[in-house]
């Protein structure tokens, strides 16, 4: 997934240099969350000072992660995330391929020259990173640092919380492998974690069964007041304008962590919104860039309706479309 010279890139700059950086994208999700704190605990394992920061809040339901409380918050201590950035002599970006998506971090690490490391899997990577591992065919970031972490420890087990953190990053990417996940790599990857100590069944229930009191109103006023059914094509489409997201706290929507199919066009930078629409076993896909911004719609994807006039089988709940 990693090639050869790339990996002998990062690892001059790891061998030559003693700090260290992580920055992830806005909103950080799962995969964001859980590459950035494997490479941190990676780091400090071989004595580098390494620190991640990230540009505003994350999930609560993602505070369990190894050491996220060690998780630098920008917009709640810029003097602190400011300095470490001046400080640190490399810099890894994780999970983004453009500093449009680190928000008011991008002035402050435009203004340095610190050799910058992209590691991504998302389309389109922007120019101006020392060394750039961009490569879509991967499943998440997580799938990626895992390559890199195994070539820089010459292919020993890696720990337990770097195995957790990698997991997860691995799993909420793929939406617990059900799409984006077809390749039989990425469960080579998963039973290496396993050897590495991990429970995942318990890594899932702390992801997936995690509900704040917030979350749970959502859900009960979605349900109750903002789901529309369209019978002729099977299918239910639900909204959030930007008071009614405001009014459960922007943290609860970020919950609803299950998101829609990664359709190539979803990582383009239009992001544009799809909603599925199955009639009579044939698939129509509808492709909107919406005006309104795009954090503000949420869509509900349906499965295929089961034959024989089998109740309807809806997967993914609401879910922000950029990742």
């Amino acid at each position: 997934m990693i090639a050869i010279e790339k990996a002998s890139e990062i690892k001059k700059l790891v061998d030559d240099n003693s700090k260290f950086v992580i920055l992830v994208h806005r909103n950080p999700d799962g995969d964001a969350l859980g590459s950035s704190l494997a490479l941190m605990h990676f780091l400090r394992s071989i004595g580098k000072v390494a620190d991640v920061i990230v540009p505003n809040a994350f999930p609560d339901f993602l505070r369990w992660l190894p050491a996220s409380d060690a998780i630098v918050n920008y917009e709640q201590n810029k003097e602190k995330a400011a300095e470490l950035l001046r400080l640190s002599d490399v810099i890894f970006c994780l999970d983004f391929n453009a500093l449009s998506r680190i928000g008011e971090v991008a002035g402050v690490v435009a203004e340095l020259s610190q050799p910058r490391v992209l590691i991504d899997h998302h389309l389109h990577p922007e120019d101006g990173f020392t060394v750039a591992v961009s490569n879509t065919s991967a499943c998440s970031t997580a799938e990626l640092v895992y390559n890199l972490l195994d070539y820089l420890n010459n292919g020993t087990l890696l720990s337990r919380d770097i195995a957790e953190c990698l997991y997860t990053g691995i799993m909420t990417d793929t939406g617990n492998f059900a799409y984006a996940s077809n390749r039989k790599e990425i469960y080579l990857v998963v039973a290496r974690l396993i050897e590495a100590g991990i429970d995942k069944d318990v890594i899932y229930r702390k992801v997936f069964y995690n509900y704040s009191i917030d979350r749970l109103r959502l859900f009960g006023y979605v349900m109750n007041n903002k789901l529309s059914y369209y019978p002729k094509y099977n299918a239910t489409l639900m909204t959030l304008t930007y008071n009614e997201m405001r009014r459960f706290k922007s943290q609860a929507v970020q919950a609803l962590h299950l998101r829609l199919p990664r359709h190539r066009s979803l990582k383009s930078p239009r992001h544009r919104t799809h909603l599925t629409l199955l009639q009579q076993k044939r698939v129509y896909s509808i492709s909107q860039t919406p005006r309104v911004l795009h954090h503000r719609l949420s869509v509900q994807q349906l499965r295929p309706v089961p034959h024989r006039g089998q109740a309807l089988r809806q997967a993914s709940t609401l879910s922000q479309t950029a990742t």
